[in-house]
């Protein structure tokens, strides 16, 4: 006897698999972006409604996911709000390309991390300079100390002195 799936992992899966569950992900994250552009391109719904001649619903279903748009739709919105559209077409591996709003926050990580990679390189220089030299330092002293005692200048009187111990 099958026991019934429960488990959370492959119930995601199967809906994944559902072409209608993948196309109802692709319309909300279109919406997303197209109310996202239309906040960076600093307009309101209703400046877009007037600025189309569109009932304030019809954009509001259209910023909500709840519409099928067409290509002709997408392209007086986008022209509405300053923006060219294209399609992309990528392998579902493939990252998907950044929007225009997007870009500066990718460029500001880029410039970070560099910052970043700098200054660790910085550091590690500064380090392997310390222990260059703190080592030179110590070959110098050892070398100083082997004349010394090669000369006799030091230690002659060591056995005394452990004696006195």
């Amino acid at each position: 006897m099958k026991q019934p799936r429960n488990d959370i992992t492959a119930l995601f899966s199967d809906v994944w698999e559902d072409a209608d569950f993948r196309f109802e992900i692709k319309a909300q994250e279109i919406a997303t972006d197209l109310a996202r552009a239309l906040h960076e391109a600093g307009m309101t719904r209703t400046q877009l409604a007037e600025k189309l001649d569109w009932k304030p619903s019809r954009i509001s279903k259209v910023l909500g996911g709840g519409a099928n748009l067409t290509l002709k739709t997408l392209h007086e919105l986008c022209e509405a709000i300053g923006l060219e559209f294209d399609v992309i077409l990528r392998g579902s591996r493939q990252a998907r390309a950044a929007q225009p709003w997007e870009v500066p926050h990718i460029k500001n990580d880029i410039r970070r991390l560099l910052d970043d990679a700098q200054h660790a390189h910085a550091r590690t220089q500064a380090m392997f300079e310390t222990a260059r030299r703190l080592n030179q330092n110590s070959w110098q002293r050892a070398s100083y100390m082997n004349r010394l005692v090669e000369t006799g200048h030091v230690f002659n009187d060591l056995p005394m002195m452990r004696e006195a111990c």
